[in-house]
């Protein structure tokens, strides 16, 4: 890689991180113990919350079980485990610049930025999430820079890193707390990466099973990938194949052992396809409605707060059509129809209290990816087209951006009732949530 790329992708990761940073919304809610978990972790060696039973309780003990009489969460403990280090790095780095940050901190106003300060990463829970999970979204920006040039210039990686970091959920979903999604887009991410160059490289097979397996874990809607790719690796031969396995295996092997001795299952409770808090997986009454919500409902609808991926399609196209990248195209592709198909499946299908497409926001990196053929030959299409893609791109930036900066679009979900008792204001286009918080809106 080149020294300017080099750059270029520094810079990329520097400016996205700091802008998700910097974004205020906060919709910590499935994510509220991830920090706490992970500071448990560092400091016990384990990952349940006993030494947090009055802040459980004072939550009414939310998304929390006892299988071995330990208080735990029913969460994949992939997050956590990815999380670790980033809040151990920050732990250290906050106790020893305390000497240069305290002066600022008792001038700050906010008490969650002022417990941030002095290293009081429980009482500035929320601030830790937007941090790392920014880091994530920037991350995963780079990830999918260096994935674009193996197939474009530099301007066209430029583009497609930045229109997945601001014209997508990946800002107003994907950072805003330190969920699944934020860390499911980083791994997979991760495996396209490595797979992509596998080619040149077979031993980037190991690695990308290892990603996919850990993204199991933290994740389970990423079998999906982990099977798409599998199938690529046995038409690539046998090698490719079992060197997936080899990476695959001995992690979801040390998984499965950890989620047996504790839950009596090789995952936890969220993961289970019948008896989720979710919901049972399969055809439901309201089927129909979340196949098109997924893709245009004004609360939930993918090509909503992400007009430009409709450019996915012809993308694909042009991909497929050539024998080169026809592999690439047909697992991308298959990895966004079948999660599309899955996440429709779940009965509550609009993921309860959220911003936009949370389900869908999990294979932002597929969609964006199929970018790459179309924005490659941005100087030869017609005026139209490019007008068409700028228009786009500006209408993700303004509802992404407006989203994870002001807090009455999250609101919505509440006000004036709740989304999930009233699932019929999910196509109510006359009160969408991305217009919440205007002056001439409550």
């Amino acid at each position: 890689m080149r020294r300017a790329q080099i750059t270029a992708g520094a810079l990329l990761g520097l400016a996205v991180f700091l802008v998700h940073a910097i974004s205020p919304v906060v919709t910590s809610g499935d994510s509220r113990w991830t920090v706490f978990q992970a500071l448990s972790l560092i400091h016990r060696g384990d990952l349940d919350l006993d030494e947090y039973e009055p802040r459980v309780r004072a939550t009414g003990y939310y998304a929390i079980t006892r299988p071995d009489g330990h208080i735990r969460t029913i969460y994949p403990a992939g997050n956590i485990l990815l999380a670790a280090p980033a809040v151990a790095g920050l732990e250290f780095a906050l106790h020893a610049f305390r000497p240069l940050l305290e002066p600022i901190a008792a001038r700050t106003a906010s008490p969650t930025i002022a417990a941030l300060l002095r290293g009081n990463l429980e009482d500035s829970s929320l601030a830790v999430e937007i941090l790392i999970a920014s880091l994530w979204i920037a991350a995963a920006a780079v990830l999918l820079y260096c994935i674009a040039l193996r197939f474009a210039g530099l301007g066209t990686a430029l583009s497609v890193a930045l229109i997945f970091a601001f014209a997508t959920p990946a800002w107003s979903t994907g950072s805003r707390a330190l969920g699944m999604q934020a860390a499911y887009m980083l791994l997979l991410s991760g495996a396209v990466l490595a797979v992509v160059h596998a080619e040149r490289r077979p031993a980037l097979w190991t690695l990308a099973g290892a990603i996919l397996s850990f993204a199991f874990f933290t994740r389970p809607t990423s079998a999906i990938p982990a099977a798409v790719f599998a199938v690529w690796a046995l038409r690539s031969g046998r090698r490719p194949f079992l060197l997936l396995l080899v990476g695959a295996l001995p992690v979801a092997a040390l998984f499965a052992a950890r989620n047996f001795s504790i839950f009596g299952a090789p995952t936890e409770p969220y993961s289970q396809p019948v008896g989720a808090p979710q919901g049972d997986l399969g055809a439901h009454a309201d089927w129909s409605s979340a196949l098109l919500g997924h893709l245009i409902s004004p609360a939930r609808g993918l090509f909503v707060y992400a007009p430009v991926l409709l450019g996915a399609i012809p993308g694909f196209l042009l991909w497929w059509r050539s024998t080169e990248h026809r592999t690439l195209a047909g697992s991308l592709a298959a990895i966004g129809g079948l999660h599309y198909l899955l996440i429709s499946s779940v009965p509550c299908w609009w993921g309860g209290f959220s911003n936009g497409p949370r389900l869908f926001a999990d294979v932002l990196p597929v969609f964006v990816l199929l970018l790459v053929p179309l924005l490659a030959t941005w100087r030869t299409r017609s005026i139209v087209f490019r007008c068409a893609i700028v228009l786009s791109v500006a209408v993700g930036v303004g509802i992404n951006g407006w989203t994870a900066c002001n807090p009455a679009p999250s609101q919505w979900n509440a006000t004036p009732n709740s989304i999930d008792r009233h699932p019929e204001r999910l196509w109510d286009w006359t009160d969408p949530p991305f217009l919440r918080g205007l002056s001439h809106r409550t």
